[in-house]
C-alpha cells in the first residue's frame, strides 16, 4: 500500500467510533501496558481500567511518575487494582529483570502493549552500546515481547475458552515513507550498523530518519512473531469449538495516528520542532482517542464491528481499521526473515537460550 498525504489527512480528520468499555469482558485478565505513565499509554490504561480487569500494570523507567499515574487511574476510574513495575526499555538488564519477576509472579498475562517509544535525531548511546531509539523502540520492544511470550502461550493453554492472548505492538504511518539505506543493507549485520555510533554520526540524514526505521522494524518484527507463533505445533484440546490451526497468540501492530504526545519534545532540529508544534493543534487526535486505539489493537471493537480474531494476527491496525502495511514491506520477505534473524541473534547475547528458542530447531518455549 501506499500512503498519501490525502490518506493521511483524512486518517486525521476521519471521527473515531466510541469506545463501548462495556461490551468487553476482562474478568481476572491481567493487561500490561509499557511507557503507561503519561500521552497514549496513560489514557490506554485508563480505558482498560474502566472494563474491571484482573489488574493493569503500568511498565515504565520513572516509578515515581508512574505512581502518580497510577493513584490518578484508581481515582478517576474506581479501579484499584493497577500496579506500578520498573522497566527501562534504554537498559537490557531492566527489561530482562521485569520480565523475570513478573513471569515469576504472575500466573498470566493477556495483553501486553508495548507502547514504551523515544524519538530522537541526535546521537545518544545507551549503557548497552546502542543509539537509544533503536533499543527503545525496537530491540527492548522485540526483548520483552520474547520473554512474555512462554508467560502468553501459558495463559492461551491454561485458559482456552476465556481468553485470546494478545501482543499489540504501537507502530506508526511513517513506516509507509522508511526503507533503509544501501550501506545498512549491504553490511554484514543491518541492525548492528544502524546502531552504531560511526554510523549515526557519519551517514547523512541517519538520525533524521530513525524514528521512522524503527517504527519500519516495528512492521517487521511483528509479522516475524506472527509467523513465528504460527508455525508452534498445536495444543492438544478436547473442545472441538477450539480450532487447532488458530494461532494461541495474536500478534498486531497498531497505529494511532498522529496524537498530541510529548514523543517529539527531544527532537533538536528547530525546523521539524516547529513543524510538530503547527500540525499538532490543526491535525493531531487527543490522547484519549489515540488510547482507544491502543485498546482496539489489543481488544478489537466490540459490537461496533469486532475485528479481533485470527483475523488481526500478522495484521497492521490503523486507529480502527486492519490496514495494508507498506509496499517496501509487502516485497521485502527476505528482509523481513533477516531482521527476525538479526534481532533474536543480538537478544541471544543479552539473554542466554533466546537464540535456540526462537530461531530454526529451537521451539521449547518453557525454557526462560
Amino acid at each position: 500500500m501506499r500512503y498519501t498525504l490525502l490518506k493521511f489527512l483524512r486518517d486525521q480528520l476521519s471521527t473515531p467510533p466510541p469506545l463501548h468499555t462495556h461490551v468487553y469482558n476482562l474478568t481476572n485478565k491481567t493487561i500490561v501496558i509499557t511507557g503507561a505513565n503519561t500521552g497514549l499509554g496513560f489514557e490506554a490504561a485508563k480505558h482498560f481500567a474502566r472494563m474491571k480487569p484482573g489488574k493493569v500494570v503500568l511498565a515504565c523507567r520513572n516509578m515515581g511518575k508512574a505512581e502518580r499515574a497510577a493513584e490518578r487511574i484508581r481515582t478517576e476510574t474506581g479501579f484499584e487494582r493497577v500496579q506500578v513495575r520498573l522497566l527501562d526499555q534504554a537498559d537490557f538488564a531492566s527489561v530482562k529483570s521485569f520480565a523475570k519477576e513478573f513471569s515469576e509472579r504472575e500466573e498470566r498475562l493477556d495483553v501486553l502493549v508495548a507502547n514504551a517509544g523515544v524519538a530522537r535525531d541526535v546521537y545518544e548511546g545507551t549503557k548497552d552500546g546502542w543509539e537509544t531509539t533503536l533499543q527503545t523502540n525496537h530491540l527492548s520492544s522485540a526483548l520483552l515481547s520474547l520473554l512474555l511470550l512462554p508467560k502468553m502461550l501459558a495463559t492461551a493453554r491454561n485458559h482456552p475458552k476465556a481468553t485470546k492472548p494478545c501482543i499489540s505492538i504501537v507502530s506508526s504511518e511513517t513506516h509507509y515513507f522508511g526503507k533503509f539505506t544501501e550501506p545498512a543493507l549491504q553490511s554484514g549485520n543491518l541492525l548492528e550498523t544502524l546502531g552504531s555510533e560511526e554510523y549515526c554520526r557519519t551517514q547523512s540524514m541517519a538520525m533524521h530518519a530513525r524514528y521512522t526505521e524503527t517504527k519500519l522494524l516495528n512492521i517487521f518484527f511483528t509479522r516475524a512473531l506472527a509467523a513465528h507463533i504460527s508455525s508452534l505445533p498445536p495444543s492438544p484440546s478436547k473442545d472441538p469449538s477450539i480450532s487447532a490451526s488458530a494461532p494461541p497468540v495474536l500478534v498486531n501492530a497498531v497505529n494511532p495516528g498522529l496524537c498530541l504526545s510529548s514523543i517529539h519534545t527531544h527532537i533538536s532540529n528547530p525546523l521539524i520542532s516547529r513543524m510538530y508544534r503547527l500540525i499538532e493543534p490543526l491535525l493531531a487526535r487527543s490522547t484519549e482517542v489515540g488510547g482507544r486505539a491502543l485498546v482496539w489493537g489489543a481488544l478489537g471493537r466490540g459490537h461496533e464491528g469486532d475485528y479481533l480474531g485470527d483475523g488481526t494476527h500478522r495484521k497492521y491496525i490503523n486507529g480502527w481499521q486492519v490496514e495494508e502495511v507498506s509496499d517496501y514491506v509487502l516485497r521485502n520477505r527476505e528482509l523481513e526473515q533477516r531482521i527476525w534473524r538479526e534481532t533474536v541473534e543480538i537478544l541471544g547475547r543479552v539473554q542466554p537460550g533466546l537464540r535456540e528458542m526462537y530461531l530454526p530447531g529451537g521451539e521449547d518455549l518453557e525454557a526462560l
